[in-house]
């Protein structure tokens, strides 16, 4: 049905639930969302309702007839799949969570491992560059990916070579002096970190090149 596929496109992840006969399709709730209608909810009954109007999709439902307690199962279904019915379990689900992206110790050779290559790759180019997140990162090719990882390792490897420019930096320099002087410092050093990374690609490409036959 299309309408299902919209619902699926907008929302990602739909649940399905039958209640007494009648078979109802729902959305989980931001944590926004939640906060929201937990503010401006009266009593349960109202909170229940704020509830079941944002996230069920399927089908439309008369507040006034139905029976109550279909919309408190709803409710319950809606919360639960939210991972909003019981709050206590929240830091099990991260530890559990965590483990699939720290690295761990394999028991045969005692070197730390991770399962996941990708998750090292987004951790380094989320240090360096702060605007990208985690998703971002994962929405993009695997080419496009590694392209930003090579400019994370260059850009880290021109802020080592800049961490101790302090040390050049003659004594009693007037402040707008020594802003441009570090600025030169460091603008060098990037280039010339950036010119070594190239020069290594370009012995790369050398190395690997076939004769033409």
């Amino acid at each position: 049905m299309q309408y299902q596929k919209d619902y699926k496109d907008k929302y990602g992840y739909i649940y399905k639930v039958s209640i007494d006969g009648t078979d109802y399709q729902y959305r989980t709730l931001t944590v926004g969302e939640y906060r929201d209608m937990i503010r401006a909810a009266t009593d349960d009954a109202s909170l229940e309702d704020s509830i079941v109007m944002a996230a069920l999709l399927y089908p439309e439902i008369d507040y006034d007839s139905i029976c109550a307690g279909i919309i408190t199962v709803l409710c319950n279904y809606i919360l639960s799949s939210s991972n909003l019915s019981d709050k206590n379990t929240w830091q099990d689900t991260i530890d559990d969570r965590k483990k699939g992206l720290l690295p761990r110790r394999d028991t045969s050779t005692g070197e730390l491992v991770v399962d996941d290559p990708i998750i090292p790759i987004i951790i380094g180019i989320c240090r360096v560059f702060p605007s990208y997140k985690p998703d971002d990162l994962l929405a993009m090719t695997v080419n496009e990916l590694l392209d930003r990882a090579a400019w994370a390792e260059v850009v880290m490897r021109a802020t080592d070579n800049t961490t101790n420019t302090d040390t050049n930096i003659p004594p009693g320099l007037p402040a707008d002096q020594r802003k441009k002087l570090l600025e030169r410092i460091s603008a060098e050093r990037s280039e010339r970190a950036l010119r070594d990374e190239m020069s290594k690609s370009k012995g790369v490409n050398k190395t690997n090149a076939k004769p033409r036959s």
